[in-house]
């Protein structure tokens, strides 16, 4: 548990944010999947929430480059020297954002694209 507060910590508060999202779109995919079963033509909600899967990496990385945008800042007033391994150690921490964004996106898009495979194989059954 230490290891998730630690990484929302260095993500900053664009991790809440994406939580948020990811919470939105999951409940979306949800939806899509639970209703994938009926015959509407043509699948919006599925679409919907395929769609509803690229929000949380687009604020990941929105995230990331506002975390990189402040290493770059404050590698300004940083003695030469330190510089090369402080720019590592706040690139590796504003990638935190990004990446989870990542995660949280592919897994919305695996269950929206679920949804859409439910609906497409559905009807060329019948």
């Amino acid at each position: 548990m230490d290891f998730v507060v630690r990484k929302f910590a260095e993500g900053g508060a664009a991790m809440y944010l994406v939580t948020l999202l990811t919470v939105a779109g999951l409940v979306l995919a949800i939806l899509a999947l639970v209703r994938a079963s009926d015959d509407i033509r043509p699948p919006r909600l599925q679409w919907i929430a395929l769609i509803g899967a690229l929000p949380p990496i687009l604020v990941g990385y929105g995230g990331y480059r506002l975390g990189l945008m402040r290493v770059l800042e404050a590698l300004a007033a940083v003695d030469p020297g330190m510089r090369e391994q402080l720019l590592l150690v706040g690139t590796a921490e504003a990638l935190v954002c990004l990446k989870f964004g990542a995660i949280c996106s592919a897994l919305l898009g695996l269950l929206a694209g679920g949804a859409l495979a439910l609906v497409y194989g559905s009807s060329e059954q019948s």
